[in-house]
């Protein structure tokens, strides 16, 4: 199934896909004791909406109380816009993306800074930089592969009492001359 890249512009939608990729299948009632912050209804109109554009897909089922109760899991490619996508996306189209990408960022920093205790941003490991680099074409591809290859190689952990979820984000923008 082709994914529709503009189902995961909303920041509902972008928290459901980084919930699964970081705590494995979940069904519909464990994503809302996870985001305890998004009504029950909009949640299970947003995990609708992610299975019918392909970013989730049924993992599980089984009867409970009456009702199907789904679990899901990601679809068969990671959650990131394929080359096709991108490739033959306009300027407006990247611009959406981008904007719900910030939007994510924003909302999981926001989440972070209302949590109760307070945090602790030195002790918890709290970064943002942004690094200004002059790099040739073929420096900024190698770059892009090493961190790539970074975060391969720690994706593949499970959730444990000893482990946090890290959301880490990266961005290469091409500058000007």
């Amino acid at each position: 199934m082709t994914r529709d890249a503009d189902a995961l512009i909303h920041p509902v939608r972008l928290r459901v896909v980084q919930a699964v990729a970081a705590w494995g299948p979940q069904s519909a009632k464990e994503l809302a004791a996870r985001l305890g912050d998004v009504p029950h209804a909009t949640l299970y109109r947003h995990v609708r909406a992610l299975a019918v554009a392909g970013w989730l897909e049924v993992a599980a089922e089984r009867q409970a109380r009456g009702a199907v109760e789904r679990t899901y899991r990601l679809g068969a490619a990671d959650a990131v816009a394929s080359a096709g996508d991108v490739a033959g996306a306009g300027r407006a189209a990247h611009s959406r993306w981008f904007a719900g990408f910030a939007a994510h960022l924003l909302g999981s920093f926001e989440r972070y800074l209302a949590r109760e205790p307070a945090p602790d941003p030195v002790a918890e490991g709290l970064s943002y930089r942004v690094a200004t680099l002059h790099l040739s074409d073929p420096e900024t591809e190698a770059l892009r592969q090493e961190l790539v290859a970074v975060v391969a190689r720690y994706s593949d952990r499970s959730p444990g009492a000893h482990r946090r979820v890290r959301t880490v984000a990266t961005v290469i923008l091409p500058g000007g001359d």
